[in-house]
């Protein structure tokens, strides 16, 4: 994945910005927030990523002590 990483690029809005609740028909209600210098994404009772910017609008987000480089970092992209 980090080969696909183009580098110097930075997300198109202010982080602030992709703040909020997006609904998903299938997956329900995941809210973003704004933490310090990081986004972090929440999926009631199950999940809870961290978000840190890799490309354009697109994030790599881990949870606990994991880091970008961990195999399961997850995805993240905003549309």
């Amino acid at each position: 994945r980090m080969s696909q990483r183009i580098a110097d690029t930075r997300p198109s809005r202010a982080l602030a910005e992709y703040a909020g609740t997006y609904r998903h028909e299938m997956y329900g209600d995941v809210t973003v927030t704004l933490e310090g210098d990081a986004l972090v994404l929440r999926y009631p009772r199950a999940v809870e990523l961290t978000l840190r910017h890799f490309h354009f609008d697109s994030f790599l987000g881990t949870s606990g002590s994991a880091s970008l480089l961990t195999p399961g970092a997850t995805g993240v992209q905003f549309q």
